[in-house]
Protein backbone atom coordinates (compact mmCIF):
# COMPACT_ATOMS: atom_id res chain seq x y z
CA UNK A 1 0.00 0.00 0.00
CA UNK A 2 2.68 2.69 0.42
CA UNK A 3 5.10 1.21 -2.28
CA UNK A 4 4.81 5.03 -3.89
CA UNK A 5 7.38 7.58 -3.75
CA UNK A 6 6.28 10.40 -2.01
CA UNK A 7 6.52 12.77 -5.77
CA UNK A 8 4.43 10.26 -6.96
CA UNK A 9 2.21 10.30 -4.09
CA UNK A 10 2.22 14.27 -4.32
CA UNK A 11 1.37 13.86 -8.58
CA UNK A 12 -1.50 11.00 -7.94
CA UNK A 13 -3.06 13.68 -5.16
CA UNK A 14 -2.53 16.52 -7.26
CA UNK A 15 -4.46 14.93 -10.66
CA UNK A 16 -6.95 13.50 -8.15
CA UNK A 17 -8.19 16.71 -7.12
CA UNK A 18 -7.80 18.01 -10.94
CA UNK A 19 -10.38 14.85 -11.61
CA UNK A 20 -13.04 15.67 -8.79
CA UNK A 21 -12.89 19.35 -9.58
CA UNK A 22 -13.90 18.63 -13.21
CA UNK A 23 -15.84 15.47 -11.87
CA UNK A 24 -17.78 18.45 -9.81
CA UNK A 25 -17.81 20.80 -12.39
CA UNK A 26 -19.59 18.43 -14.74
CA UNK A 27 -21.99 17.11 -11.69
CA UNK A 28 -23.26 20.92 -11.59
CA UNK A 29 -23.04 21.46 -15.11
CA UNK A 30 -25.43 18.10 -15.54
CA UNK A 31 -27.55 19.48 -12.36
CA UNK A 32 -27.87 22.67 -13.86
CA UNK A 33 -29.25 21.24 -17.35
CA UNK A 34 -31.84 19.13 -15.60
CA UNK A 35 -33.02 21.67 -13.75
CA UNK A 36 -32.85 24.18 -17.07
CA UNK A 37 -34.55 21.25 -18.95
CA UNK A 38 -37.39 19.87 -16.76
CA UNK A 39 -38.55 24.01 -16.64
CA UNK A 40 -38.26 23.65 -21.30
CA UNK A 41 -40.17 20.50 -20.86
CA UNK A 42 -42.60 21.66 -17.95
CA UNK A 43 -43.61 24.67 -20.33
CA UNK A 44 -44.10 22.56 -22.98
CA UNK A 45 -46.38 20.15 -21.26
CA UNK A 46 -48.49 22.98 -19.84
CA UNK A 47 -49.19 23.72 -23.34
CA UNK A 48 -50.38 20.55 -24.61
CA UNK A 49 -52.66 20.39 -21.33
CA UNK A 50 -53.99 23.64 -22.54
CA UNK A 51 -54.18 22.66 -26.26
CA UNK A 52 -55.54 19.17 -25.20
CA UNK A 53 -57.95 20.82 -22.52
CA UNK A 54 -59.06 23.10 -25.30
CA UNK A 55 -59.81 20.60 -27.65
CA UNK A 56 -61.90 18.90 -25.04
CA UNK A 57 -64.10 21.61 -24.55
CA UNK A 58 -64.43 22.38 -28.39
CA UNK A 59 -65.41 18.76 -28.55
CA UNK A 60 -68.05 18.64 -25.57
CA UNK A 61 -69.33 21.66 -27.57
CA UNK A 62 -69.56 20.29 -30.67
CA UNK A 63 -71.30 16.88 -28.81
CA UNK A 64 -73.66 19.40 -27.05
CA UNK A 65 -74.49 21.12 -30.28
CA UNK A 66 -75.12 17.81 -32.21
CA UNK A 67 -77.40 16.58 -29.42
CA UNK A 68 -79.50 19.85 -29.68
CA UNK A 69 -79.62 19.01 -32.96
CA UNK A 70 -80.28 15.49 -32.54
CA UNK A 71 -83.25 16.06 -30.10
CA UNK A 72 -84.88 18.64 -32.73
CA UNK A 73 -84.32 16.72 -35.61
CA UNK A 74 -86.26 13.87 -33.15
CA UNK A 75 -89.00 16.59 -31.92
CA UNK A 76 -89.28 17.39 -35.99
CA UNK A 77 -89.91 13.67 -36.65
CA UNK A 78 -92.42 13.31 -34.42
CA UNK A 79 -94.59 16.02 -35.59
CA UNK A 80 -93.98 14.60 -39.34
CA UNK A 81 -95.44 11.15 -37.70
CA UNK A 82 -98.33 13.17 -36.00
CA UNK A 83 -99.09 14.98 -39.26
CA UNK A 84 -98.44 12.05 -41.48
CA UNK A 85 -101.17 9.94 -38.88
CA UNK A 86 -103.33 12.69 -39.61
CA UNK A 87 -102.73 12.62 -43.08
CA UNK A 88 -103.69 8.74 -43.07
CA UNK A 89 -106.82 9.30 -41.46
CA UNK A 90 -108.15 11.78 -43.96
CA UNK A 91 -106.84 10.06 -46.51
CA UNK A 92 -109.13 6.75 -44.78
CA UNK A 93 -112.54 9.41 -44.74
CA UNK A 94 -111.99 10.68 -48.21
CA UNK A 95 -111.53 7.08 -49.34
CA UNK A 96 -114.66 6.16 -47.45
CA UNK A 97 -116.48 8.99 -48.71
CA UNK A 98 -115.23 8.54 -52.35
CA UNK A 99 -116.70 4.70 -51.71
CA UNK A 100 -119.93 6.20 -51.04
CA UNK A 101 -120.17 8.83 -53.69
CA UNK A 102 -119.36 5.78 -56.11
CA UNK A 103 -122.12 4.10 -54.65
CA UNK A 104 -124.49 6.72 -54.74
CA UNK A 105 -123.50 7.81 -58.05
CA UNK A 106 -123.80 4.10 -59.76
CA UNK A 107 -126.58 4.08 -62.18
CA UNK A 108 -129.73 2.32 -60.63
CA UNK A 109 -132.22 0.51 -62.20
CA UNK A 110 -135.09 -2.18 -61.62
CA UNK A 111 -134.27 -5.46 -59.51
CA UNK A 112 -136.50 -8.29 -61.80
CA UNK A 113 -139.12 -8.04 -58.61
CA UNK A 114 -139.55 -4.47 -59.30
CA UNK A 115 -139.92 -4.94 -62.80
CA UNK A 116 -142.11 -7.79 -62.63
CA UNK A 117 -144.60 -5.55 -59.94
CA UNK A 118 -144.57 -2.69 -62.09
CA UNK A 119 -145.90 -4.93 -64.98
CA UNK A 120 -148.33 -6.48 -63.16
CA UNK A 121 -149.46 -3.07 -61.51
CA UNK A 122 -149.76 -1.30 -65.33
CA UNK A 123 -151.45 -4.39 -67.00
CA UNK A 124 -154.22 -4.18 -64.36
CA UNK A 125 -155.16 -0.44 -65.38
CA UNK A 126 -156.86 0.69 -68.20
CA UNK A 127 -155.44 0.03 -71.73
CA UNK A 128 -153.46 3.06 -73.31
CA UNK A 129 -151.06 4.78 -74.28
CA UNK A 130 -148.41 6.16 -71.52
CA UNK A 131 -145.65 8.75 -71.90
CA UNK A 132 -143.12 8.57 -70.12
CA UNK A 133 -140.43 11.94 -70.47
CA UNK A 134 -136.63 12.01 -69.20
CA UNK A 135 -134.10 14.19 -69.98
CA UNK A 136 -131.94 12.71 -72.57
CA UNK A 137 -128.23 14.26 -71.01
CA UNK A 138 -129.20 12.04 -68.04
CA UNK A 139 -128.45 8.39 -69.17
CA UNK A 140 -130.01 6.49 -66.25
CA UNK A 141 -133.51 8.38 -66.53
CA UNK A 142 -133.08 7.51 -70.21
CA UNK A 143 -133.10 3.54 -68.68
CA UNK A 144 -136.01 3.93 -67.12
CA UNK A 145 -138.46 5.44 -69.59
CA UNK A 146 -137.34 2.51 -71.71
Amino acid sequence: MFDLSFDSANQLYGWSNIALIIGAVAVLAGTIGVIWATGVRDRYADQRISKNEADTALANAEVAKASAEAANAFERTKIVEMDLEKQRERAAKAETDLLALKERLKPRHFMLAQRTRLVDVLSRGEKGEISIDFMAADAESEQFAR
